[in-house]
């Protein structure tokens, strides 16, 4: 019994006609589904149907189809500009990654050329040649991911072009 009524539903559309009203009052046109009302004046006007006739070219897309095609494509171009703001991004994190590298490494620099030609600041340079080494290998970290992560999108985007 639901299979019947499933497709007594799925048909129903199938056979439905319907008819469209001009109706005009007051200056004012308006469509409607039922006949004009009163002293306002209007025609049925006939709806072509949307199906194609043994005359007209059975390969052609349909509007559904060319609707389809463009909702796609107006997709797709999101996507690649979705994308295109993700890749910008990244490389502007990465690049200031650098310069915060850049700057640590810099003032750790400076504070080296204070050591003295003695034992405490041998020790103090060792120290500072230690943390450089930390910096380095903390930023190296965090610079690869971000490398990882452009490569990736730009893989990403690349197949859309």
């Amino acid at each position: 019994m639901k299979r019947l009524v499933a497709l007594l539903l799925l048909a129903a559309p199938l056979c439905a006609h319907a008819e469209v009203y001009k109706c005009t009052q007051g200056g004012k046109t308006q469509y409607q589904d039922t006949p004009c009302a009163g002293a306002a004046t209007g025609a049925a006007l006939k709806i072509r149907e949307n199906t194609p006739s043994a005359s007209s070219d059975a390969n052609a897309p349909s509007d559904v189809d060319r609707i389809n095609a463009w909702r796609e494509s107006n997709e797709r171009e999101r996507e690649k500009a979705s994308l295109d703001r993700q890749i910008k991004n990244a490389e502007i994190d990465r690049a200031d990654l650098q310069k915060k590298m850049d700057g640590e490494l810099a003032a750790l620099k400076i504070k080296k050329l204070y050591a003295k030609n003695n034992l405490a600041g041998a020790t103090w340079e060792q120290s500072i040649s230690t943390e450089m080494q930390a910096v380095t290998t903390k930023y190296d970290a965090q610079l690869r991911a971000a490398d990882a992560t452009i490569a990736d999108l730009k893989a990403q985007r690349a197949k859309y072009d």
